[in-house]
């Protein structure tokens, strides 16, 4: 007959202290390895603010982006990724205190597409809230006064020379916000400011995302505007200057 062999509560104790000690020493090894790539230096190079002329990121998209899990394990893109729900989730949610402005500068002009909710474009037109809210009905009878109101969104200043606005149109979407389009001529190369006015006006709490760039494949640069800080600076290069090369 073969032997077997009893085990005590002893050994059954260290059997398992030697499987969780593995496990934890292969843990350790893990977080070793993630400790490291948390202290690369490069990390830098990507998410600190850059100076005018500077190739600076891209905003973050209005939309949520799908990222493969194993993908978002080192510290750059768990960064961007971060960057980009923490500053994209207001758009999405449609918050009322939050907007979106694009600006393109083509070759012979420059688009200013503002996009806000419609009880922010109400505030600026009617102040004491007489307007309960804007429908696909009613919206003709205050078109003209919104675009009173969107001629003065934004100050803009070209190379220290303020520009005007030489047509803004209207429309509320689908969703009820309310997007106005204002066509610039094209500014001279040199310092470009945006100054989102509108935002001193709503006041307290209102904020957004600004993002500039050019159909020549030059991105001009982007920031948070809030009703503190409303200005983006930039630099547009010439006409003929080439794209900034891609890291």
């Amino acid at each position: 007959m073969g032997c077997v062999t009893m085990t005590g509560p002893h050994e059954h104790r260290q059997r398992a202290s030697a499987t969780t000690g593995s496990f934890v020493t292969s843990w350790r090894g893990e977080l070793s390895e993630n400790a490291a790539r948390v202290r690369s230096p490069r990390v830098r190079q990507h998410f600190w603010p850059l100076g005018l002329g500077a190739t600076q990121p891209k905003p973050p998209a209005r939309v949520r982006p799908t990222i493969p899990l194993r993908l978002i394990f080192t510290l750059p893109r768990f960064l961007a990724l971060a960057a980009a729900l923490l500053l994209a989730a207001p758009l999405r949610a449609h918050d009322p205190a939050e907007s979106w402005t694009e600006v393109v500068v083509h070759a012979n002009e420059m688009e200013l597409l503002v996009t806000t909710a419609q009880v922010n474009a109400l505030k600026l037109i009617d102040p004491t809230n007489k307007i309960p809210v804007l429908t696909q009905e009613n919206f003709s009878q205050h078109r003209a006064r919104l675009i009173e109101a969107g001629a003065s969104l934004f100050t803009v200043t070209s190379i220290k020379a303020p520009m005007r606005p030489r047509k803004v149109e209207v429309q509320l979407t689908e969703e009820n916000d309310v997007v106005f389009t204002i066509t610039y001529p094209r500014p001279a190369p040199g310092l470009l400011i945006f100054n989102a006015a509108f935002l001193k006006k709503l006041g307290e709490g209102f904020g957004g995302i600004i993002d500039a760039s050019d159909t020549a494949g030059h991105h001009l640069g982007w920031d948070q505007i809030s009703w503190e800080n409303t200005s983006l600076v930039v630099m547009l290069p010439a006409p003929d200057a080439p794209p900034a090369k891609k890291d």
